[in-house]
């Protein structure tokens, strides 16, 4: 179903733009993604760092009291 999917996508793209286009387009979009993907991981990294230091402090504080 994907493939007929795909393969009417971009017989209706090709009628619009060309196919020098088209492959600009999956190249766009490729990156894109890996882009998104990318920012995604590095929130994940920020937010895992900033929940370690909080673990951390507390560790800190519980030692002290």
């Amino acid at each position: 179903k994907e493939l007929d999917l795909e393969k009417t996508y971009s017989s209706r793209l090709l009628k619009v733009i060309s196919a020098q286009q088209m492959l600009n387009l999956r190249t766009a979009e490729r990156d894109f993604q890996r882009m998104i993907i990318h920012q995604l991981q590095q929130r994940r990294n920020i937010q895992q760092r900033k929940e370690n230091f909080r673990d951390k402090n507390q560790n800190l504080r519980q030692k002290r009291n």
